[in-house]
């Protein structure tokens, strides 16, 4: 009988302003967690940063899955502290940022790629130029803000053990699709699935997409 626990997970860390979206996964023995903060030093809005494309992307693991320990990393700072428990975004993340990201398992994937990240980002004018030569009709009209001159799109990032994470170079596809991005390798299709965010007539809708090499 499913029953209420209520609170597991407290946000008990200067960057942990707000938490978001949560990957869970029990993963090698243990419960393993990456899950979204927003720091409150993001919603200092300016053209230069945008309120929750600059987030952080935390790491918490568990025996029982209730009892949650944040390890201290020591692979980003968070204003002058250095053992965090953030593995990926700000720094991390480059120019690009990090937003909505989605982690989830490759069973097909080369040990250093086994863990795979899915999120959305800014795209730099070089990387927009580029996309533009070799796939012009691959851009969702929704992500080349004007407005805010800035051009959104979807990124990878993989690791060995979904802690140290690399970037891929580049958008994956031109798209804006903010909040959660989820992907995953489909061993009945020998293909990866994503599930995004896209537009039907003016109104929000989920759209699915499909890839051989996830790049």
């Amino acid at each position: 009988r499913a029953e209420k626990t209520g609170v597991i997970l407290t946000r008990d860390r200067p960057w942990e302003w707000l938490v978001s979206w949560s990957n869970l996964m029990y993963d090698e023995g243990r419960y393993r967690l990456w899950y979204e903060c927003t720091p409150l030093s993001s919603y200092a809005y300016s053209k230069q940063r945008l309120v929750g494309h600059h987030n952080l992307l935390c790491y918490a693991e568990s025996d029982d899955g209730f009892h949650w320990e944040k390890p201290k990393l020591g692979l980003l700072e968070f204003e002058g502290e250095e053992d965090t428990n953030i593995v990926f975004g700000d720094k991390l993340a480059g120019e690009n940022g990090f937003h909505g990201g989605g982690v989830f398992k490759d069973p097909s994937a080369p040990p250093e790629e086994r863990y795979k990240l899915i999120y959305l980002g800014t795209v730099t004018p070089e990387e927009f130029e580029e996309y533009k030569r070799s796939r012009p009709r691959d851009i969702d009209p929704r992500a080349v803000r004007e407005d805010l001159g800035r051009v959104f799109g979807i990124y990878g990032a993989v690791s060995p053990d979904g802690i140290h994470w690399r970037r891929l170079p580049g958008p994956l596809v031109v798209q804006h699709s903010d909040t959660k991005n989820t992907a995953y390798y489909d061993p009945d299709l020998g293909r990866y699935v994503g599930y995004f965010r896209t537009w039907y007539f003016g109104r929000r809708c989920i759209g699915r997409a499909e890839t051989d090499d996830f790049r």
